[in-house]
């Protein structure tokens, strides 16, 4: 493993305000011949090779990175594991190294406080033979770094989508005609009537959510409607997830002891209304989909990535009136 003090110099270009997430400019230089460096593009022939970006100035001072927890590097593309960390004059910082892996978007390493004020460099190196296409460099607040992380978080495309053909009325007065755009509109007389797809004993096992999609209603309460064969220790044998006035998804949790004996879907209205369902189907952890509904986007809370209300002293990605932006 590569192990020695940065002595290489770059031209560095950025400036370190206290607690606020900052850029960095980044100008790798190869360790070997067996990493390809094409500006933040890294190329590596065989394992265990690596680039360095140094952060000293020509007189070799260190920056002082003592306001920040975090340096952060954002990548387009990933395709070998790899180690990152980060350079210090005084002390190599071999204890937060950070492993990543092929795929990775975002990776971090925490500042060493007791050096960070002699912060000269960051490094890496591939386990494997393989490509790194660096997009962006950060320093900033461990709640920063969580953030970026939240924003960069790998798109996963584990859904099983459940065909909108097949579906039966519970009641006279149900129209559904299936569009050719691949939506299916339902007329609704109301009084929490609805229309389900039998599937007997779906194995489900592979997903955590049902999902529900629609065009927004104007009347209230739709309500997407899940039954498994069998009951659980209440003696219920369903789930349900309502979507008010204006909301356009829900999800309903798939009961894990019971995920791989599903019997039925359905979507139910508590009143007369005209529905165009978009989309059902079942999702992982990762694809999921949080809504908020229509009414509150716009009702002037601010919330976090996690759907929780937070006030003016929070720090980091924040939804507020609909729209998403960062606090610093």
């Amino acid at each position: 493993m590569k192990n020695f003090l940065l002595t290489i110099t770059s031209a560095i270009s950025f400036m370190v305000s206290a607690n606020a997430a900052v850029p960095l400019t980044t100008s790798f230089s190869p360790w070997s011949e067996d990493c390809v460096v094409d500006g933040n593009t890294l190329t590596f022939s065989k394992a265990w090779t690596g680039a360095s970006s140094n952060y000293t100035d020509e007189d070799g001072k260190c920056v002082d990175m003592s306001d920040y927890d975090y340096i952060w590097l954002t990548f387009s593309e990933t395709t070998c594991d790899f180690l990152f960390d980060t350079q210090y004059t005084a002390e190599y910082n071999q204890e937060v190294m950070t492993n990543g892996k092929s795929g990775d978007k975002i990776i971090g390493v925490k500042l060493n406080p007791d050096y960070s004020d002699q912060f000269a460099g960051l490094w890496l190196q591939g386990k494997d033979a393989g490509k790194l296409v660096v997009t962006g460099a950060y320093a900033g607040t461990e709640e920063e770094f969580l953030a970026a992380q939240q924003a960069n978080a790998p798109v996963v495309t584990d859904t099983k989508d459940l065909q909108l053909t097949g579906f039966g009325k519970w009641a006279d007065g149900i129209e559904i005609t299936e569009n050719t755009d691949g939506t299916m509109t339902v007329v609704y007389p109301g009084d929490w009537n609805g229309i389900s797809k039998w599937l007997g004993d779906f194995d489900a096992s592979n997903y955590d959510y049902l999902i529900l999609e629609i065009e927004p209603q104007e009347n209230s309460a739709t309500q997407l409607y899940l039954e498994y064969q069998g009951v659980d220790e209440n003696g219920t044998n369903n789930s349900t997830e309502i979507i008010q006035a204006g909301g356009t998804s829900c999800k309903i949790t798939l009961d894990a002891a019971r995920k791989d004996k599903i019997a039925q879907v359905g979507v139910q209205s508590a009143s007369p209304t005209t529905l165009v369902i978009k989309r059902i189907y079942w999702a992982n952890e990762a694809t999921a989909v949080k809504t908020i509904n229509a009414e509150q986007t716009q009702n002037g809370v601010m919330y976090n990535l996690n759907g929780q209300i937070v006030d003016e002293s929070f720090k980091g990605i924040v939804i507020y009136n609909g729209k998403k932006s960062l606090r610093r």
